[in-house]
């Protein structure tokens, strides 16, 4: 799903109020927002992926400098996900 205009607003709002996001690999400041909802893939314990589990929608922040990646829970920063 991608992230409309009004939602990376959200985002980029909530992120700014909480503090200044660094990047923990270079230090830098400039941070381009994902265009998609992302979510990890749910493992079991003996290592098979477990399909249609639960999932935590999230937002990729990418590093302009070096390319890290960070997620972010949606839900945490206002973004609400409907079925």
């Amino acid at each position: 799903m991608s992230l409309t205009t009004n939602q990376k607003d959200t985002i980029i709002t909530s992120l700014n109020s909480k503090s200044k996001v660094v990047c923990p690999f270079c230090q830098q400041n400039q941070w381009t927002i994902g265009e998609e909802i992302v979510s990890a893939n749910s493992v079991s314990l003996a290592g098979s992926t477990v399909l249609g589990g639960p999932f935590i929608p999230m937002v990729q922040l990418i590093c302009n400098n070096c390319g890290f990646i960070s997620h972010h829970a949606l839900a945490v920063l206002g973004i609400k996900i409907k079925d």
